[in-house]
Protein backbone atom coordinates (compact mmCIF):
# COMPACT_ATOMS: atom_id res chain seq x y z
CA UNK A 1 0.00 0.00 0.00
CA UNK A 2 1.38 3.67 -0.89
CA UNK A 3 0.82 6.11 1.62
CA UNK A 4 -0.39 9.18 0.23
CA UNK A 5 0.07 12.43 2.27
CA UNK A 6 -2.93 13.97 3.59
CA UNK A 7 -3.85 17.23 4.12
CA UNK A 8 -2.64 17.53 7.60
CA UNK A 9 0.96 16.05 6.37
CA UNK A 10 0.99 18.65 4.01
CA UNK A 11 0.29 21.42 5.82
CA UNK A 12 2.99 20.58 8.30
CA UNK A 13 5.65 20.01 5.61
CA UNK A 14 4.79 23.82 4.43
CA UNK A 15 5.17 25.53 7.31
CA UNK A 16 8.79 23.91 8.07
CA UNK A 17 9.74 24.59 4.33
CA UNK A 18 10.25 28.16 3.14
CA UNK A 19 6.85 28.95 2.08
CA UNK A 20 5.16 28.82 4.73
CA UNK A 21 1.28 29.67 4.97
CA UNK A 22 -0.03 33.17 6.75
CA UNK A 23 -2.78 31.69 8.65
CA UNK A 24 -2.83 31.70 12.52
CA UNK A 25 -1.86 28.08 12.59
CA UNK A 26 0.52 28.50 9.81
CA UNK A 27 2.43 31.04 11.51
CA UNK A 28 2.36 29.38 15.09
CA UNK A 29 4.14 26.06 12.94
CA UNK A 30 6.08 27.99 10.83
CA UNK A 31 7.65 29.98 14.39
CA UNK A 32 7.75 26.41 16.30
CA UNK A 33 9.87 24.71 13.40
CA UNK A 34 13.22 26.04 14.16
CA UNK A 35 13.78 25.51 17.91
CA UNK A 36 11.90 22.41 17.87
CA UNK A 37 14.46 21.32 15.37
CA UNK A 38 17.16 22.49 16.97
CA UNK A 39 16.21 20.78 20.14
CA UNK A 40 14.85 17.63 18.67
CA UNK A 41 18.65 17.05 17.05
CA UNK A 42 20.99 18.13 19.52
CA UNK A 43 19.17 18.79 22.70
CA UNK A 44 17.69 21.31 24.68
CA UNK A 45 20.56 22.95 25.73
CA UNK A 46 21.65 23.47 21.81
CA UNK A 47 18.13 25.39 21.13
CA UNK A 48 19.88 29.40 22.35
CA UNK A 49 23.25 28.16 19.84
CA UNK A 50 21.04 29.12 16.76
CA UNK A 51 17.64 30.75 18.00
CA UNK A 52 16.85 33.74 19.71
CA UNK A 53 15.15 34.17 23.27
CA UNK A 54 12.18 35.57 21.21
CA UNK A 55 12.06 32.59 18.90
CA UNK A 56 12.10 29.87 21.19
CA UNK A 57 9.12 31.87 23.42
CA UNK A 58 7.39 32.28 19.80
CA UNK A 59 7.79 28.17 19.63
CA UNK A 60 6.25 28.01 23.24
CA UNK A 61 3.46 29.93 22.39
CA UNK A 62 2.90 27.49 19.60
CA UNK A 63 2.69 24.45 22.04
CA UNK A 64 0.55 26.66 23.68
CA UNK A 65 -1.69 27.37 20.63
CA UNK A 66 -1.40 23.51 20.26
CA UNK A 67 -2.54 23.19 23.55
CA UNK A 68 0.87 21.91 25.24
CA UNK A 69 1.00 23.79 28.04
CA UNK A 70 3.24 22.04 29.81
CA UNK A 71 5.60 21.33 26.48
CA UNK A 72 5.20 25.29 26.28
CA UNK A 73 6.06 25.82 29.94
CA UNK A 74 9.94 23.65 29.75
CA UNK A 75 10.31 25.50 26.09
CA UNK A 76 10.21 28.85 28.29
CA UNK A 77 12.65 27.90 30.81
CA UNK A 78 15.07 27.21 27.96
CA UNK A 79 15.66 30.63 27.27
CA UNK A 80 17.87 31.59 31.23
CA UNK A 81 18.61 28.06 31.97
CA UNK A 82 21.65 28.08 33.70
CA UNK A 83 23.30 24.05 32.71
CA UNK A 84 26.02 24.72 34.90
CA UNK A 85 23.51 24.67 37.55
CA UNK A 86 23.15 21.22 38.12
CA UNK A 87 25.20 18.19 36.66
CA UNK A 88 22.22 16.12 35.03
CA UNK A 89 19.92 18.99 34.24
CA UNK A 90 20.09 18.83 30.59
CA UNK A 91 19.86 15.34 30.58
CA UNK A 92 16.33 15.60 32.63
CA UNK A 93 14.95 18.54 30.72
CA UNK A 94 16.18 16.50 27.32
CA UNK A 95 13.82 13.41 28.73
CA UNK A 96 10.84 16.38 29.79
CA UNK A 97 11.08 17.54 26.63
CA UNK A 98 10.90 14.46 24.86
CA UNK A 99 8.67 12.66 26.65
CA UNK A 100 6.04 15.90 26.42
CA UNK A 101 6.59 16.20 22.81
CA UNK A 102 5.33 12.68 22.51
CA UNK A 103 1.99 14.52 21.79
CA UNK A 104 3.30 16.91 19.22
CA UNK A 105 2.05 14.68 16.28
CA UNK A 106 -1.58 14.48 17.77
CA UNK A 107 -1.92 17.66 18.94
CA UNK A 108 -1.27 19.57 15.54
CA UNK A 109 -3.59 16.66 14.01
CA UNK A 110 -6.17 17.63 16.19
CA UNK A 111 -5.99 21.32 15.89
CA UNK A 112 -6.40 21.46 12.07
CA UNK A 113 -9.36 18.78 12.41
CA UNK A 114 -11.12 21.30 14.77
CA UNK A 115 -9.68 24.55 13.23
CA UNK A 116 -9.18 24.04 9.33
CA UNK A 117 -9.65 27.82 8.65
CA UNK A 118 -6.63 28.16 10.84
CA UNK A 119 -4.71 27.18 7.99
CA UNK A 120 -4.05 27.95 4.44
CA UNK A 121 -6.29 25.48 1.92
CA UNK A 122 -3.99 23.19 0.80
CA UNK A 123 -3.32 23.70 -3.20
CA UNK A 124 -5.26 21.22 -5.08
CA UNK A 125 -2.94 18.77 -6.83
CA UNK A 126 -5.38 16.09 -8.14
CA UNK A 127 -4.25 13.84 -5.69
CA UNK A 128 -7.14 12.17 -3.67
CA UNK A 129 -6.17 13.18 -0.09
CA UNK A 130 -7.90 12.57 3.67
CA UNK A 131 -7.78 15.85 5.99
CA UNK A 132 -5.65 13.77 8.35
CA UNK A 133 -5.37 11.21 10.87
CA UNK A 134 -7.65 12.82 13.27
CA UNK A 135 -10.20 13.29 11.02
CA UNK A 136 -12.89 10.77 10.64
CA UNK A 137 -11.57 7.96 7.46
CA UNK A 138 -7.86 9.23 7.70
CA UNK A 139 -5.83 7.05 10.07
CA UNK A 140 -3.01 5.87 7.31
CA UNK A 141 -2.26 2.75 9.76
CA UNK A 142 -2.15 5.13 12.49
CA UNK A 143 -4.23 4.79 15.51
CA UNK A 144 -6.15 7.78 18.02
CA UNK A 145 -5.59 7.44 21.95
CA UNK A 146 -8.02 9.64 23.51
CA UNK A 147 -5.75 9.49 26.82
CA UNK A 148 -2.93 11.80 27.92
CA UNK A 149 0.93 11.01 28.01
CA UNK A 150 2.05 11.69 31.48
CA UNK A 151 5.78 12.02 31.35
CA UNK A 152 7.80 10.70 34.85
CA UNK A 153 11.08 11.32 35.98
CA UNK A 154 11.83 8.23 33.21
CA UNK A 155 8.87 6.47 31.98
CA UNK A 156 6.05 8.05 29.79
CA UNK A 157 2.50 6.89 30.59
CA UNK A 158 -0.89 7.21 29.00
CA UNK A 159 -4.15 7.72 31.51
CA UNK A 160 -6.12 5.15 28.98
CA UNK A 161 -3.64 2.47 30.88
CA UNK A 162 -4.17 -0.78 29.07
CA UNK A 163 -7.51 0.71 26.41
CA UNK A 164 -4.10 2.73 24.86
CA UNK A 165 -2.94 0.85 21.85
CA UNK A 166 0.75 2.33 22.72
CA UNK A 167 3.19 5.03 23.13
CA UNK A 168 4.34 4.67 19.66
CA UNK A 169 4.98 6.95 16.62
CA UNK A 170 1.87 5.34 14.73
CA UNK A 171 -0.58 6.29 17.97
CA UNK A 172 -1.34 9.71 18.21
CA UNK A 173 -2.25 11.17 21.66
CA UNK A 174 -2.99 14.83 21.85
CA UNK A 175 -2.00 15.93 25.25
CA UNK A 176 0.79 15.63 28.04
CA UNK A 177 1.74 16.77 30.95
CA UNK A 178 4.32 16.50 33.56
CA UNK A 179 3.54 14.12 36.36
CA UNK A 180 3.16 16.16 39.78
CA UNK A 181 6.44 14.21 40.98
CA UNK A 182 8.10 14.83 37.81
Amino acid sequence: MIYVLTKADLVWNRAMSDHPGSGVGDRHLCAMAEPYGRIMGSGVSAVMDTSSPEEVQQAAEAFDYLGLSDLAALTRRLVDADWCSEDDLEDRLNRTFWGLEHALDGAFERKYAESPEDFDAVVADGVDRQPGSWSPGGGHGKSICVGELIVHERDVLCSQRDACPGIMPVVLHSRSRLHSEA
